[in-house]
């Protein structure tokens, strides 16, 4: 710059000041004598000489009054901006520094904040517990299935299982639902998906696990593998039988046997010793009755033995009307077949005459006759009701036979 001089004093150009004008403009002055302010924005500085302004980086414009365009930083915002991933624009238009949005961080915004923070710049700090995951953007917590609570702290209520408690159990006989995948946990005794189902036979316990000890065919409690005793045995495993003079359940019945007779620890049953007889061997039994088997065994077996004796003879009673049925549809075929052959009648001019009126009057038999050939003695009963003596029921039977044998010649 020229230096212009006048007579008696100095005036100084554009960028110089001082009485040799010798200094420059201080920061924010232009003009003759420094004597003009700068108008630059955003710390720009202007031209000591004509007032421009130089724009700090990241500024643009006569007065730097405006930012750089989207996309561009820097001095002159002559530099494009980095690929940013998760921000809130472009680059920073002064350090060309990503802008992330919450949650993230990483020069270019492309990590999630760690583990325990959230927030801008991951700069907040989780309060969840280890039963959930901290939201890195607004640090609420992810509880885990089984766990709720605004820090994932508290478990499931009862009956309530998964993500938030939604999902209901359907557990049974006592059983318990994992707060996590709504598995059910068995009580003693249980088994099965849903607990529904006694532990299989001769196993108890937990997870039916126990192996039951329980002997001649006694029940074994799924729950607690307790014996329950058939009738006639006792013992905490029911090894033993009952005691000498008790029977039944629980071995809590008195025998009443006599004379040194055997109870039956089942039944109560009284086995006789020789020489006696009787439901309670309380009778002296005869010599021959020693040799009957019925009276070495109880009374209700014997009468059993008697029932069984009755019917056979009853069935034997019907095979033998049956066979003489039989014989008597026999002979009256034959009767038949003998009518079929009988002479014919024939007529002469002298006389008529037929040989059929007497040929078979003497061959032939009344009806009681003939019954009484099948049923011998049915006559004589017969007489015997007719004088209004009381048969017995044997006679009776037999005479009812012999009737309906008569009734069906006719």
């Amino acid at each position: 710059m020229s230096r212009v001089r006048v007579v008696g004093s100095l005036t100084c150009g554009f960028v110089s000041l001082g009485i040799h004008c010798d200094n420059i403009c201080s920061q924010g002055r232009w003009g003759p004598n420094c004597s003009i302010s700068c108008s630059c924005e955003n710390g720009g500085s202007c031209s000591p000489e004509d007032g421009t302004c130089d724009c700090a980086p990241g500024y643009r414009g006569p007065l730097c009054q405006r930012i750089c365009p989207p996309g561009f930083y820097g001095h002159q915002c002559s530099q494009p901006c980095p690929q940013c991933v998760h921000s809130s624009g472009p680059c920073h238009h002064v350090s060309g520094h990503c802008d992330c949005l919450p949650g993230f961080s990483g020069p270019l915004c492309n990590q999630v904040c760690p583990s325990g923070k959230f927030g801008k710049d991951c700069a907040e700090v989780c309060q969840c517990t280890e039963n959930g995951t901290c939201n890195p953007i607004d640090g609420s917590c992810q509880c885990f299935p089984g766990w709720i609570g605004m820090d994932c702290s508290q478990t499931c209520p009862t009956g309530f299982w998964g993500p938030d408690c939604f999902h209901s159990c359907n557990c049974h006989n006592g059983a318990l639902c994992s707060p996590y995948d709504g598995e059910c946990r068995c009580t003693h005794g249980w088994t099965g998906l849903y607990c529904t189902q006694r532990c299989p036979a001769a196993f108890y316990g937990k997870n039916c696990a126990n192996v039951c000890q329980c002997q001649n065919g006694a029940d074994c409690d799924h729950i607690t593998g307790q014996c329950t005793c058939r009738t006639g045995f006792t013992g905490k495993q029911c090894e033993q039988k009952c005691s000498p003079g008790t029977f039944g359940y629980g071995c809590k019945q008195l025998c009443e046997c006599m004379n040194n007779a055997t109870c039956d620890h089942v039944t109560g049953t009284c086995y006789c010793s020789p020489g006696f007889k009787g439901i309670r061997c309380d009778q002296a039994a005869l010599m021959m009755e020693e040799l009957n088997p019925y009276t070495k065994i109880s009374p209700a077996l014997g009468s059993e033995r008697h029932s069984v004796g009755a019917i056979i003879g009853i069935i034997i009673l019907l095979l033998i009307i049956m066979v003489l049925l039989a014989l008597f549809v026999w002979y009256r075929r034959k009767q038949k077949e003998k009518g079929h052959d009988m002479p014919s009648v024939s007529y002469t001019p002298a006389m008529r005459m037929t040989n059929t009126d007497y040929s078979l009057s003497d061959q032939s038999l009344s009806r009681r006759q003939l019954v009484g050939i099948i049923f011998p003695g049915a006559e004589e009963s017969r007489r015997e009701e007719e004088k209004g003596s009381s048969g017995s029921k044997h006679s009776s039977f037999f005479l009812s036979s012999a009737t309906a044998v008569e009734d069906s010649f006719s």
